[in-house]
């Protein structure tokens, strides 16, 4: 895994650029098309930003009216931005069942690009308060837990939606925090049946080597694909990259989309 910080010092070769895309809240499509939470398939069907109207469900006024609230279709910036960003973590920590103490201690450790840490006057009772309120406004999430553990219970293993692997937490490693591993696992196997087939047909249509040396599929990270292709053969390649990347599950509520971009560096794109 390699820092944002540091993509900047991936280049590619002269005459070459990037093109790359990560999957747009892919954790979150899965989870409501799978689990039904309300307000994020309301979100994902209007065009929302559901973190945003996550941070509004959080924090009410103190987050519509914060400074840097942007205007329809800008960013957030300021008190606003800040705010977003906690109730994001809130919620993408909590999303696998996490206890109240160990979401405070992913808050509090959190940093600015200058090693600054964010949350320092964070206390354990205001996570409550916003892990509480979460609760009651999407007891959807409760449920989607409650669900995967009877799952398991009643077959001794899970399957990924998809492509129906199966993991049955027999590990030692499972035996320690058994119900972190069966609610993550069909959303985060979800993720992989989804990008699996992505990854074959995107090394397929730009091969590696297809127009010289370093070109095609460089990375495939998680939920992220990274192509270097020549300068002039960059927009085939990104209208391509989306092409492969939107795509409609069967049976899932929420599609699954992605927006590529061109760059020089891997941190432009």
């Amino acid at each position: 895994t390699v820092p944002a910080s540091l993509r900047d010092m991936f280049i590619p070769s002269p005459g070459n650029v990037f093109v790359g895309a990560d999957l747009d809240q892919v954790h979150l499509r899965i989870i409501a098309s799978r689990w039904n939470v309300r307000n994020l398939l309301q979100d994902f069907r209007l065009g929302r930003d559901p973190h945003a109207t996550f941070a509004a469900t959080v924090f009410g006024d103190r987050f519509t009216k914060a400074d840097g609230y942007p205007e329809p279709g800008g960013k957030f910036k300021g008190m606003a931005k800040a705010l977003r960003n906690l109730g994001k973590t809130l919620r993408y920590t909590g999303a696998y069942g996490a206890s109240v103490g160990t979401i405070y201690k992913t808050m509090t450790r959190a940093e600015d690009e200058k090693g600054h840490l964010l949350n320092r006057n964070l206390k354990q009772r205001d996570v409550q308060a916003m892990y509480s309120q979460w609760m009651d406004a999407e007891p959807e999430w409760a449920m989607g837990w409650s669900s995967e553990m009877q799952a398991y219970q009643a077959n001794n293993y899970l399957e990924s939606p998809i492509l129906r692997r199966r993991c049955d937490f027999a590990d030692g490693e499972a035996a320690t925090d058994l119900k972190t591993k069966v609610n993550n696992y069909c959303t985060l196997a979800g993720e992989a049946d989804v990008m699996v087939p992505m990854t074959v047909e995107l090394a397929e249509r730009v091969p590696w080597g297809y127009a010289g040396a370093n070109t095609g599929l460089v990375g495939q990270f998680h939920d992220a694909f990274l192509i270097e292709c020549p300068a002039h053969d960059a927009e085939r390649v990104r209208v391509l990259m989306e092409e492969v990347m939107n795509i409609k599950i069967p049976g899932w509520t929420v599609p699954i989309t992605a927006e590529a971009e061109i760059g020089k560096t891997w941190s432009e794109v």
